[in-house]
């Protein structure tokens, strides 16, 4: 039995990928089976199987959110939004990662909901760690360099990042170009403000990346 789960998981999970590609070189599908998508990830999310299907129903949701958005559907963002935060401090890594991902097209995507996400991100944070993989505090930089275009941010959660991205930067390979964006972007922005303390090891991650 355990088998045949695994194997329908695999299934499910090529298959999400596959309608995403899809449905992004053909958007027009989207329009006419909008109800029946929705409800693949509602499914996806509320009943996973194993670790792959639900990272590829979350990059499935993220090719999809702009056409959603284009067509309202705030009931089933309120169900996204509800059930996102136990994935955003998920014990498996690659979960939360993606997440976090997810979490930035939300915010790209939603911008009369930045209250409340800004407030999912910040009740999150505090569960990360500097134990975490650089790749996670990655994307919780890019999501709150998203959130600070919009709303203003606690100066205590932005320290905190701030620190958290201190204790992993030396992680950053030379070419991993899409971490050193995320943090670099993130860091831009908030390192103008004095208030912010900061460490020799980020002067050396911005000297050697950025200047």
């Amino acid at each position: 039995m355990v088998s045949e789960l695994e194997n329908s998981s695999d299934m499910a999970d090529v298959a999400l990928l596959v309608l995403a590609s899809i449905l992004k070189k053909w958007p027009s599908i989207l329009q006419n089976s909008l109800e029946f998508l929705l409800q693949i990830i509602i499914d996806s999310f509320s009943n996973q199987l194993n670790d792959n299907l639900f990272a590829s129903s979350l990059t499935f949701s993220s090719a999809l959110l702009p056409f959603i958005t284009s067509f309202g559907c705030s009931d089933f963002f309120d169900f996204v939004i509800d059930v996102i935060p136990r994935f955003l401090t998920s014990q498996n890594e690659t979960i939360s990662i993606d997440a976090w991902g997810f979490l930035s097209a939300l915010i790209e995507g939603l911008p009369l909901k930045i209250e409340t996400l800004s407030l999912m991100a910040s009740q999150s944070l505090g569960e990360i760690t500097k134990e975490n993989d650089i790749d996670l505090i990655g994307n919780v930089c890019y999501v709150f360099y998203l959130i600070a275009q919009k709303i203003e941010i606690d100066h205590d959660t932005i320290q905190h990042l701030i620190e958290l991205v201190s204790s992993k930067i030396v992680d950053i390979q030379k070419d991993d170009t899409d971490n050193i964006q995320n943090i670099g972007m993130f860091l831009g922005l908030f390192l103008q403000n004095d208030s912010f303390k900061y460490d020799d090891r980020i002067s050396t991650f911005i000297s050697n990346h950025f200047q």
